[in-house]
Formats: structure tokens, sequence, C-alpha cells
């Protein structure tokens, strides 16, 4: 009887890999997805390497040996010739998968237009340095769709164990060259993504070993040889400045590689003269300077922590939701407020009612909250908890119970105009690359508030804000602004928009929508900056308005519990960028409310009656809490 038909087959080629070779064994069967089978080609290894592959006693590990020793081009095509699956999984003897590798992948595997799918890998060594494989994109989302170009500008970024190949494809193309004997991976990209699509598992998927006898360091004079004959054979259909520039890079390469060589050393002098770009050589000890600053500067998009993203294209979204729209609504001891927000959303609500829902989650506020809303607004799905359980908590309390395509997050102390509801969905609808939308808030004079949204809390932008630079500088020179300096005119992308009044589109969120660890405030920072982690828009517009009553349902709370805003920001600017800048963030927030303590005592003074006393007692509290922070050196 035959055997069932595994969907993916794992292609791992060893060549006296026994230092390694277990450990990336272990990880292929700590894989959470179970339908593989693995073919394991021994190429003639002298060290042992096929005694521990056979070890192995699971029914889906063949092996295969080479009884004479190829190049990785030719010992892969023979591997390839054993595979049964739908997708190929490659993984080099030396590098490990992460348990959920896998399944994250085969998630993306049945659009036919796709025959590419990856992920992000980390560089790893004995000495217990970590890096992104692709330095080009640690900072950035990892491309996906038409990667063709891609692969000339930014070379091979995608790293052989964490690809998956559809083999139809790979058959179509014909496979590895003979002429191929050290980067296989990179003609295989090249070939296929001329035809088909790319997409990207965006979360660290496996972990690529640095080490001495690494092929990228013994054979790297053939690949740089190679690599430039990949650009030969593609050079009508690839623009001939990218190939041009390409081809120096490549040129260089190979010359150093031939001057580290005795008896070819003249050769490869010559070769940077004349094919060669010594500007580029020149340029590369500044260029990893750059990088290792950046790096102490902003955290790597692998190292990012908190709730995890969801990446555009990497789920299905979800389009059979019963509903279009439900209304969250968390509310505390601000019964008059709820009341009239409520009022406000159905009086100008126009979408059918069928459509809609709101849900109605009380803190415990002990006010007649409870009251009020299950005697006036039968239809209101009602929460009441025993508890505060502050906005965000509530908020992913409340999630789970509705059934819309879109979520509408908004403060009960809000009054909706002019159909804003209706108008915010329509611009989601609009446009699908939006996972948040925010609005213009309105103070109930009509002015405009500046916490409605802004960009990530930078150190330059902190520092911006904190001294008040964005008063005193033009605004061509200044960073974007942590809060939103002026009403924009027009709909423009930002780095956040306030959790007041906020659209979200379902299939952007995971099982929750707000990361727990904060109470109050901050929040919304963070579940945008996860958003466009995950390549979703954030989107301020102008033309929709909400009234928002700014603090009246915090008004009774604790002096403690109004600093939370200015901690929470701090923990969001310690989860994005470098821990080693905290002490500059808590000092410049120090001289910031420091300065602000001396201007408003100094007001008061001269305008005693105005407010500035209790402007500057707040100013030195805060001050007192950088200084704190500063002086324990606390991270949180």
């Amino acid at each position: 009887m035959q055997a069932p038909v595994p969907r993916v087959s794992i292609v791992l080629n060893v060549r006296n890999g026994a230092a390694y070779l277990r450990e990336a064994l272990d990880s292929v069967l700590a894989q959470s997805f179970a339908d593989w089978e693995l073919i394991l080609w021994d190429n003639a290894s002298s060290d042992g390497s096929g005694e521990i592959a056979r070890a192995f006693a699971d029914p889906r590990v063949r092996c295969f040996r080479s009884e004479e020793a190829t190049t990785l081009g030719i010992a892969r095509r023979h591997a390839l010739s054993e595979a049964r699956g739908e997708w190929l999984a490659f993984l080099d003897h030396d590098d490990v998968w992460l348990p959920e590798k896998l399944a994250q992948q085969v998630l993306l595997a049945d659009d036919p237009r796709v025959a590419i799918i990856y992920g992000r890998a980390v560089s790893f060594s004995a000495a217990g340095i970590e890096r992104d494989f692709d330095h080009r994109h640690e900072f950035l989302p990892l491309p996906q769709g038409d990667v063709f170009l891609r692969l000339f500008t930014h070379s091979c970024f995608i790293a052989m164990s964490s690809a998956m190949l559809r083999r139809s494809t790979v058959e179509e193309v014909g496979g590895i060259p003979e002429w191929i004997g050290v980067i296989p991976d990179y003609f295989l990209y090249l070939e296929i993504a001329r035809k088909y699509e790319a997409r990207a598992v965006q979360s660290v998927v496996c972990r690529y070993r640095l080490h001495d006898t690494s092929l990228s360091r013994t054979a790297a004079r053939r690949m740089h040889e190679e690599a430039l004959m990949l650009l030969d054979r593609w050079k009508g259909e690839v623009p001939a400045s990218i190939l041009e520039s390409r081809r120096r890079i490549h040129s260089t390469g190979r010359g150093v590689e031939e001057i580290i060589v005795p008896g070819s050393r003249l050769q490869g002098l010559r070769r940077l003269a004349t094919e060669g770009s010594l500007g580029f050589l020149f340029s590369r000890p500044f260029a990893w300077c750059y990088r290792a600053a950046r790096r102490h500067v902003r955290r790597p998009l692998w190292q990012y922590d908190g709730a995890a993203a969801v990446w555009r294209h990497a789920l299905r979204p979800t389009t059979d939701a019963p509903l279009l729209l439900s209304v969250i609504v968390v509310n505390w001891k601000v019964c008059d407020l709820l009341r009239e927000c409520l009022r406000s959303l159905q009086s100008q609500m126009q979408m059918p009612r069928e459509l809609w829902e709101v849900i109605v989650v009380d803190n415990n506020s002990g006010d007649g909250s409870v009251e009020m809303v299950a005697s006036e607004f039968p239809d209101v799905r009602l929460v009441a908890n025993r508890e505060n359980l502050g906005f965000g908590r509530a908020n992913n309390q409340a999630f789970p119970l509705s059934r819309s395509r879109y979520v509408l997050l908004l403060n009960p102390d809000t009054v909706v105009l002019d159909h804003a509801a209706d108008r915010m969905v329509a611009a989601m609808e609009a446009d699908p690359d939006i996972g948040a939308l925010g609005c213009s808030l309105l103070n109930t004079d009509g002015s405009f508030q500046r916490w409605t949204g802004g960009n990530p809390p930078r150190m330059m932008n902190v520092l911006c804000h904190f001294l008040l630079l964005y008063r005193l500088l033009p605004a061509f020179v200044l960073p974007p602004p942590l809060y939103l300096e002026s009403k924009p005119v027009k709909d423009v992308e930002v780095g956040w928009v306030s959790g007041a009044c906020m659209l979200l589109r379902r299939s952007a969120l995971g099982p929750a929508i707000f990361d727990e660890r904060f109470f109050i405030y901050g929040e919304d920072l963070e579940l945008c900056d996860r958003l466009r982690l995950g390549d979703w828009k954030v989107v301020y517009t102008p033309a929709v308005r909400i009234v928002h009553h700014e603090g009246r349902s915090l008004a009774r709370q604790s002096t403690r519990v109004q600093m939370n805003k200015l901690r929470a920001l701090r923990v969001v600017f310690a989860m994005r960028n470098s821990p080693t800048l905290l002490p500059a963030y808590d000092l410049v927030v120090l001289m910031g409310f420091s300065m602000r303590a001396a201007a408003f005592t100094l007001a008061r003074l001269f305008r005693p009656g105005q407010g500035y006393g209790e402007r500057a007692a707040a100013s030195r509290r805060f001050a007192v809490e950088a200084l704190g922070t500063l002086l324990r050196a606390d991270p949180n």
C-alpha cells in the first residue's frame, strides 16, 4: 500500500555536520504541524552525520547518502527528486526551526498565486550575538507579493531555512541546474518570483547559525561568481542601473576573496580597480557602525514584545460576520455622560438597525449607570462588572461578544456628530489596508484636542515634545510629533489615534484588542503601533467629528491614577526602543517638567488666581516621578 502524500517535504542536506545536526533534527520533530516528511541527504559525510540521522526512529524521516561528495546544488537536486509533498521546506543542517514555523507558513499556502513562503530569521553565533538575518528589513515588514526586483536590489534577503517553495513551480522552472553549486536558493527564488508571488511570516521562524565552517564563509568567492552569472541570466528583465550596481558589489566581493588567497592577489586588485567599487568597499565599516548605532536606538522588529501583530495577508479576513459594526463603550461613574453618548449614537446612526449593535461594559460604577442602561436602552448588550477592570481589559472582555466586521471603541464621555460612525465605516470600507481609523476630537467649545493622535514615541520626538521645541522651532526641522500639534486638513497616516473614538478592522486584530499590561492610557498607542507593525495603516480623518468631554470620566480618580498617562507613555517607549535609552528618556521628562514647574511658578507671581499654582504643583509631581524612575533605572 502506497504511503499517503505529505503536505510538506522537508529537505535537509548535510555534509560533515555532526556538531549541529541533532539540534536541527530535534527542531523538525518539535513542529506543531505534523503532516510532513523529511528527506535527509548525507553528502558523503565522514564524521558520523549519517549515524545521527538514522538514530531518529520516526517513519517520516527518510535518509539517503551520496558515496561521493558533490556541490550543494547537485546534492540539493538529488534530495528534491525524492520529495513527494505539495510544498518543499528547507533546513540547513546547522540551523534551527521554531516550533510553529511550518504551522504558520501552511496558513499562507492556499493561494495559487503564491509559490514562495518565508519568514523572519535570526542569525546567532557561539559568542551569543543575535541579529536579524536580513538587516535591510530588521526595522521594516518583510516584503511580500512581487519580490522579483527586490531580490536584485536587496540581494538574497530570504534565508533558505526560513523558506517553503511550491514543488510544482520548482519542477516548472526545471529545478537546479548543474552550474549552480553554492547558491541554489537564490537561483530558485529568482526563477519562481518572476512568475509567482511571495508571502512572509513576519515573526521569527528560524535561527540561522553563524560559524567559521559555514558555506557562506568557506565558499564566498564562488557565491559571488554564481551571483554574477545570475545577473547575466536576467539582464533582459532587470533595469540596467540595478544590474550595474549589483555587478559592482559582487565584483567587489569576488575581488576581496581573491586578494585573501595567495596566488590570486594581483588578480583581485585588478578586479577591484576595473570591475568593483572602492567606494562601496570603503563604506562598509561606516555602514556596520550605523547599523550597530541604530540597534542601540530602536528595537528591531524581531525583538518586539507584548501582544503579537496580525499581519496583512497572513490570515483570511473575516467577511462572514453577521453585523457590520459593533460599538463598545466602557463606562466608569459617568451615568449622565453615558446617557448622552448613547442617545447621540442612536440619533446619528444611519445604517439599518439590524447591521449594528452596542455593547456597554460598566466597571462597577455604582452610580446608577447599569440601571439606566437597562431601563432606557433595552437594545444595548450590557456587561456589569463587580470591579474596575480598566479600559483595556474591559474592551477585551466585550470583544469576543461582538459579531461584526468592524469594532468602534467609543468613550462614554463623547457625543457623536454628523453621522460619524457611518462615515468612519464608509472610509474603512473604501480602503482595505486601514486597520485603525481615528477622527477629530473636539472640546465642548468646539476647539481641537491635541490628544487625538500622533506618532510613536521615539527619542527625538519625546525630546522635542517635553522641551517644547515644537512651540519654538519651524516644523520642517522637527521629527513627526508625539501628539498632533495642529489639526490636519485632510486624511493622514499617523502612528496612533486616540482610543476615545477608534474604529478597528476585525481581521487586523488577534484574539484580544489591547495589551492588558495597561490599565488606562497607553493601550491605544501600543495597539496602533502593533497594527503598523502588521503592515496595516493607521489613519486620522479630520472630516469626522466627535465631542469629547476629556477627563470627565476620570475626575474622581486619584492623582496617582491620573499619572498613569505619563507612566504608560514610558512603557510604550521602553517596548519599542532600546532599553539603553530609558535613562535619557527619564532625564528629558525630568527637564521638561522642571522647566514647566519653574515657568508656572513665575506666572503665578505675576498672574495670581489663574490656576498656575495648581499647574506648577502638578509639574513638580511629574518631575519627581521622572526623577524617581531615573534613579531606580527601572525599565517598567
